[in-house]
């Protein structure tokens, strides 16, 4: 007679046992589902939350051009360095990147509170900022131009620019509209 080193059978098991409970108990759990501010939601509130610092940066980068001398050179029409659209560009980026500063700040505010309105915002917002740059540098190089030439208004670095800035709106648009934890974070009002 040998020593039987055969299997007990599977009731006799503790592990098939446990195996079994355990499926009959987690039967009827859900699987989880992703909600809450993490996963992939993590990368656009990091950048929500940069975006400031960004924002105030660029402010400050814009205010020396509406210094007393600046300004009148860029809006004087007896200066060289006129145009007439030079005025109305640089208030309106100016007036774009605050209100860009202040709706950013808001949009933190309401992703931290987990609000319904919050996917809707924030793709108003990346898409306000897209046009944003997109005029901008459509603007600067217009005004800039002797005559008009659509291979300058379309040079490189104007594609650069606006494809840069539109980037991150390609990406995160559509994940606001169907992401499952977009819809199961944002759920309050």
């Amino acid at each position: 007679m040998g020593n039987s080193t055969a299997n007990p059978p599977p009731e006799n098991d503790p592990e098939k046992v446990f195996q079994q409970v355990a499926a009959e108990i987690l039967k009827d759990v859900p699987p989880p589902t992703p909600e809450g501010i993490g996963g992939w939601l993590l990368i656009p509130f990091i950048g929500l939350c940069v975006m400031p610092c960004i924002r105030v940066e660029s402010i400050m980068k814009m205010l020396p051009s509406f210094s007393p001398e600046n300004w009148r050179v860029l809006t004087n029409p007896a200066s060289p360095g006129y145009h007439r659209a030079w005025a109305p560009l640089m208030v309106s980026e100016l007036a774009v990147e605050i209100m860009l500063l202040l709706l950013g700040i808001v949009l933190i505010i309401m992703l931290l509170r987990k609000k319904r309105v919050l996917p809707k915002l924030i793709i108003g917002y990346y898409l306000l900022d897209v046009i944003s740059v997109v005029c901008c540098t459509f603007g600067v190089a217009v005004i800039s131009m002797k005559q008009f030439e659509l291979s300058n208004l379309f040079s490189p670095e104007n594609c650069r620019q606006i494809l840069n800035g539109s980037i991150w709106a390609m990406i995160w648009i559509p994940y606001f509209i169907k992401s499952r934890r977009v819809k199961r974070t944002f759920v309050n009002d």
